[in-house]
């Protein structure tokens, strides 16, 4: 690293991109109240009718696709806060897991009781569950031990949107053996990010969370690499611009279909016996793999670089991301509170397609999430911080300022407590 660059205190900036990206799935979700019978989305199914389409459209039709983008930041900000900490001994697993502990798993139990009690009342009022259908014994183990997304289960179950951090618990342990081990080099992650693509064909949702959590690591890496370059500056800005210019695209792509047309009349041409709907699907997946593999990474790359190299005085905003956590896991039981009460005062379910109810849904959801985060989160994971490693009574707090570390990879505690 260049000696006129210091080591950012926090990446107040990654914050933000997660909080928005747990907004957006949210709204993805929404699309829950139009499944058939609580249970299946119709086929064929019309996006355009979802609530305010034309503003959320993006979230709509591929917010799921943001799951990659909270890998993908993990895995930035896993290689960055631990990685060396790791290898050299100074994080043990003890305390790399009592931190993971006591930051995931007082939510998801709470919201998991809270769901099973909800799908209960659900089959009591309407005899079926709502969305996720394996709510068994055997399915809660599952989920009360996080390991629903493992390979064990039948098919997704309770809090649904669990299942991401059921896929994290498991590459948090990957992770901590590699780095402990000494093997978390870029060859050995590339190779992870590649078995990922493999595992993605028989099981998505790991798939989906090797690759990812990897590459965010192989940028983590990259970014290191630029900040010791000369003109790591000018490095910076051509990122940003490219950045920039991708997400012009993308968007202007997503309500404007130019680039599917385009796309739409050159296969024709060269493939004409193709059908229109095959063309789609192949268009899909091009768009959906760059999101993947180079927008995304180059966002994550782009602002990490832009926070080291020009600063941002980000604290203001770091409750986005303080609320992105609870938000993810408080968004779906608050959707069956939904049902429940309208079917309970005996109005139709098509108040839910208003826009005013998915309005109504976020001006609830955000200021929950803030007051379980601030009175719930930072509390309790200080209790089981102290229970369980010994740790002083100092409140937690994501957006504290802190000591920087001296060596770049090698953090503070203090900045290990926060995520």
């Amino acid at each position: 690293m260049a000696p006129s660059i210091k080591r950012p205190k926090h990446f107040y900036s990654l914050d933000i991109i997660r909080g928005v990206s747990a907004l957006f799935i949210v709204i993805h979700h929404w699309q829950h109240f139009y499944f058939t019978g609580d249970r299946v989305m119709p086929v064929p199914f019309d996006r355009t009718q979802l609530p305010l389409y034309s503003v959320f459209a993006l979230a709509y039709t591929n917010g799921f696709l943001l799951l990659d983008m909270f890998f993908l930041l993990s895995g930035f900000v896993f290689f960055w806060l631990y990685a060396d900490r790791i290898a050299v001994g100074h994080t043990t697993g003890r305390s790399f897991f009592g931190y993971r502990f006591s930051r995931l798993y007082p939510v998801h139990v709470v919201t998991l009781l809270v769901v099973a009690w909800l799908q209960y009342r659900m089959l009591k009022s309407s005899g079926h569950y709502f969305i996720y259908q394996f709510n068994d014994t055997y399915h809660f183990l599952l989920n009360l031990f996080l390991v629903n997304s493992w390979g064990f289960e039948r098919g997704p179950s309770f809090n649904g949107p669990i299942w991401s951090v059921s896929v994290e618990v498991l590459l948090y342990i990957v992770f901590f053996l590699l780095c402990r081990k000494r093997l978390h080099k870029t060859g050995i992650l590339l190779g992870l990010v590649i078995l990922g693509v493999f595992i993605q064909y028989f099981y998505s949702n790991l798939g989906q969370g090797f690759f990812s959590f990897f590459l965010g690591g192989i940028i983590y890496y990259v970014y290191l690499w630029v900040l010791r370059m000369k003109g790591s500056a000018r490095v910076m800005r051509g990122i940003m611009l490219s950045v920039a210019v991708l997400w012009v695209l993308m968007l202007g792509e997503y309500y404007f279909s130019f680039l599917r047309e385009g796309w739409g009349y050159l296969w024709a041409h060269m493939v004409p016996t193709q059908s229109p709907a095959f063309t789609d699907r192949l268009f899909d997946l091009g768009r959906n793999t760059f999101f993947r593999s180079i927008a995304s990474p180059l966002t994550v790359l782009g602002f990490a670089l832009w926070e080291t190299i020009r600063g941002f005085k980000g604290g203001k905003y770091a409750f986005i991301g303080n609320y992105s956590y609870a938000c993810y896991l408080l968004h779906f039981p608050l959707q069956i509170i939904f049902v429940l009460t309208i079917d309970a005062l005996g109005v139709g379910r098509s108040v839910l397609h208003s826009p005013y109810a998915l309005l109504l849904h976020l001006a609830i959801i955000v200021p929950i999430s803030l007051a379980v985060y601030y009175y719930f989160e930072l509390p309790v994971q200080q209790f089981f911080r102290h229970k369980l490693l010994g740790e002083g009574s100092r409140p937690i707090r994501l957006a504290d300022p802190h000591v920087i570390a001296p060596k770049v990879g090698v953090p503070s505690e203090e900045q290990q407590q926060r995520i």
